[in-house]
């Protein structure tokens, strides 16, 4: 999983070997933060998964954000 800056600074998510626990439609997992990027697109922040480990925890068919990394 990566978060953004504004994520890490705002949930006290370390620069390194840090976690961050989502209630998903499966219970509480906590992730492992493979890093921090910078965008500031949002005050809140933002977290990026891969498709097939949201797929398979939550019941969300309809994705409402996709981003493309090339």
């Amino acid at each position: 999983m990566l978060v953004s800056e504004p994520f890490a600074s705002r949930f006290g998510v370390p620069s390194s070997g840090g976690s961050v626990r989502l209630l998903t439609d499966r219970g509480e997992r906590d992730f492992p933060v493979a890093g921090i990027y910078y965008d500031y697109a949002s005050e809140r922040g933002t977290v990026l998964m891969q498709r097939a480990v949201y797929e398979r925890l939550f019941d969300d068919r309809a994705l409402t954000s996709l981003a493309v990394v090339g």
